[in-house]
């Protein structure tokens, strides 16, 4: 599904030329509305770096995160979700990942490639 921007989020952030957006799309299953999904975006294209872990089992996002920064960028934003690590999945977990980075893309009208993924949550 597409997702969509609320660009009329007032109040999540007073740093210029910064939009963020959060929602409940209840990632965890469980039926509760606890904010789980967030997308933050640079009006304009920005620099940014990471910090991964040393596992050799590595998620999706954190697979696409690296690629990505190490072509240099520029960026205009990422998407995080707290409830689900897409981690331990096979080839689902990267077809996820890289839609998800593709729907954030589509609904900022950016490049897909300047735009990163994150997930954090139970792993397997």
């Amino acid at each position: 599904d597409a997702i969509e921007i609320n660009r009329d989020s007032a109040g999540l952030s007073d740093v210029p030329g910064f939009e963020l957006a959060a929602s409940a799309c209840d990632i965890r299953g469980k039926g509760d509305d606890r904010l789980d999904l967030a997308v933050v975006h640079s009006v304009r294209p920005c620099s940014a770096a990471g910090v991964f872990t040393k596992n050799a089992v590595k998620a999706p996002p954190v697979r696409i995160c690296q690629d990505l920064l190490g072509k240099g960028g520029p960026f205009h934003g990422f998407v995080v979700n707290s409830g689900n690590a897409n981690c331990c999945n096979g080839e689902n977990g990267m077809r996820d990942a890289v839609a998800t980075c593709a729907a954030v893309a589509q609904a900022l009208d950016v490049p897909e490639d300047q735009v990163l993924v994150a997930s954090t949550g139970v792993i397997g």
